[in-house]
């Protein structure tokens, strides 16, 4: 068996009620608890144009706030599989957790368009973008909530 990246050891450490199984550095979400912390959920696919677009603005965020806050990609195309999306986050080089939507956040958080992203501040959603928000845009709303 493979040994999971530390990123993803610290997340298990960090959210201890994830439930999840790894499958190619992937986690399954089957269950999350995020009623602590600051979370920014990147509802996107490995298809869509716009959410590669994205990931320009996340790595910058997670330059800047990797340390004190929780980015979680999460692939909402349920036809995706964990080697694609692994495939997906070493080309794009992404240091942050993705996962596979396998707890219907898709479903929970309404999404009608890719790249959604939703800041939670202890479990609450404190802002949704929908679209490439800016990596400062991102930044200012994050620093607001720490």
């Amino acid at each position: 068996m493979n040994a999971l990246p530390v990123f993803l050891v610290a997340l298990v450490m960090v959210l201890p009620g994830v439930i999840a199984q790894q499958d190619a550095g992937i986690m399954r979400v089957s269950e999350i608890d995020l009623s602590e912390g600051v979370v920014l959920l990147d509802l996107m696919a490995t298809w869509c144009p716009d959410c590669r677009k994205e990931m320009e603005q996340l790595r910058e965020v997670n330059d800047a706030y990797g340390s004190e806050i929780m980015i979680i990609s999460v692939d909402v195309d349920t036809r995706e599989s964990a080697e694609l999306l692994a495939g997906y986050r070493d080309e794009i080089g992404a240091e942050w957790l993705f996962a596979l939507d396998d707890a219907g956040l898709n479903a929970e958080y309404r999404v009608t368009y890719i790249p959604t992203l939703v800041l939670l501040k202890d479990g609450e959603q404190v802002k949704r973008y929908v679209g490439n928000p800016s990596a400062d845009t991102l930044m200012r709303d994050i620093g607001m909530v720490l």
